[in-house]
């Protein structure tokens, strides 16, 4: 009986402990609600951006991801791929991106995710200068084009003729676009077939524009010297107001000459301009009122000037022609061609150095060749004898602008050219 009253008594003493220790966890607990609901609650930072509030109070990645595509991806496969919610492509998609409908293997995308892998941006590169920029704005994405920051310096380059311009512009890493530039600029001055010689030089300083490290294909030259046997060539660029920009040289007065001084880039002259010379076709002596320029047959014909054509067909003797008066003083005459450009028509406009037909032997030819006859107030001239018209100076208020910018830029050309052959002159002399 007194056993029983003792196990009694535990169980009881055991419940109240029980108990108590209940009430003591409810009323902390209470306790601890109530000065949790006394703290200031916190709410997205408002810096008046537009938030999507179910990514303001998320962590977000502020990282660039990039994916390269592969032939046979999608825009929904790559965001599979990359565990981006296929409601983000929806979202996207309605918003006509049409551009990222095609993809094309070998492009780079750079996307930004929040913690929950939701799209926030999207970067894809549409050229070295621009991208194509997406950002989320609450529920939509809104996209624009971005022009990329182009940094510009100035570069020296030089080269020796072994055996032509162009293989010497390619030997000193010049792109086809800067020989290119090169031959213009010269090409009223310099016949680069025949002036030309081994160990000839040219000396450039042109800007190179770059995109993040990357060169774009529009340098530009702004001082240039050629070094041929027969004299020194120089060009400088400069702008002045009503929106001229051209190549002068170092005294002012601009390198483009009114003509061409020649329109073709010839071997030789394989006959001159003549009132007795004579005919191997007809095999007498018979004026020849022009010049004859021996090339490769398809070589280019070039216009020597601004004008208008007419006549273009086929004129007896001289084959297949096109006439071209420059003004109401001058007019040409161009003969023995193999065809016209496609771009020539009657009574069309031509610009000095437009093509307008390719070397032939048409007509009374012996060999390919181009018959040239330049003619001043309908009575023809000598072409190889005539005064060429110089080109404009610049105007007087220009001109010490001018003349500062020209100073710096050949002096800039002439240290480099200095240095090249100083640096020269010592491998020679550590190779003897």
């Amino acid at each position: 009986m007194k056993q029983t009253l003792k196990k009694t008594r535990a169980v009881v003493a055991i419940i109240a402990m029980l108990i108590a220790l209940l009430f003591y966890v409810i009323i902390h607990f209470k306790d601890q609600r109530q000065h949790t609901s006394d703290l200031p609650t916190r709410s997205p930072p408002n810096d008046g951006l537009q938030y999507d509030l179910n990514i303001a109070n998320q962590t977000v990645k502020d990282e660039w991801h990039m994916v390269t595509i592969k032939p046979g991806d999608t825009l929904r496969s790559l965001f599979v791929a990359q565990h981006i919610p296929l409601a983000d492509l929806w979202s996207l998609t309605k918003s006509h991106h049409t551009r990222l409908n095609v993809l094309h293997p070998g492009e780079h995308i750079y996307y930004k995710q929040d913690t929950e892998h939701h799209l926030l941006a999207i970067r894809l590169p549409l050229s070295l200068e621009k991208e194509l920029l997406i950002t989320k704005n609450q529920q939509h994405y809104v996209e624009k084009i971005i022009s990329l920051p182009t940094q510009t310096n100035i570069v020296y380059s030089s080269g020796t003729i072994r055996n032509s311009l162009a293989n010497a512009t390619k030997a000193a890493g010049l792109s086809s676009h800067m020989y290119s530039q090169l031959m213009a600029i010269f090409q009223g001055k310099v016949n680069f077939a025949h002036d030309l010689r081994k160990g000839d030089q040219f000396f450039l300083l042109y800007k190179r524009y770059t995109v993040n490290g990357k060169s774009l294909n529009r340098n530009e030259i702004v001082a240039a010297k050629l070094a041929t046997q027969k004299q020194n060539y120089y060009a400088i660029k400069f702008s002045y107001p009503q929106n001229h920009t051209g190549y002068f040289t170092p005294k002012g007065r601009s390198i483009e000459s009114r003509f061409l001084d020649f329109p073709i880039h010839y071997r030789r002259i394989s006959s001159r301009f003549s009132y007795g010379r004579y005919d191997p076709i007809l095999h007498a002596i018979r004026p020849h009122l022009g010049v004859d320029f021996a090339a490769r047959a398809g070589t280019p014909i070039r216009s020597v000037g601004d004008g208008k054509i007419t006549f273009i067909g086929h004129e007896r003797g001289y084959g297949n022609a096109i006439k071209i008066r420059y003004d109401s003083h001058y007019s040409a005459l161009y003969g023995h061609m193999n065809h016209f450009s496609p771009s020539v028509k009657l009574s069309a406009y031509v610009h000095k150095g437009d093509i307008i037909g390719y070397v032939g032997s048409t007509g009374w030819s012996t060999g390919p060749h181009l018959h040239f006859s330049f003619y001043k107030n309908g009575q023809p001239k000598d072409w190889l004898a005539m005064t060429r018209l110089s080109g404009n100076l610049i105007p007087d208020r220009y001109r010490k602008q001018f003349k500062e910018t020209a100073s710096k830029l050949l002096a800039t050309l002439e240290i480099h050219a200095t240095e090249l052959a100083a640096n020269n002159t010592h491998l020679m002399n550590n190779t003897r």
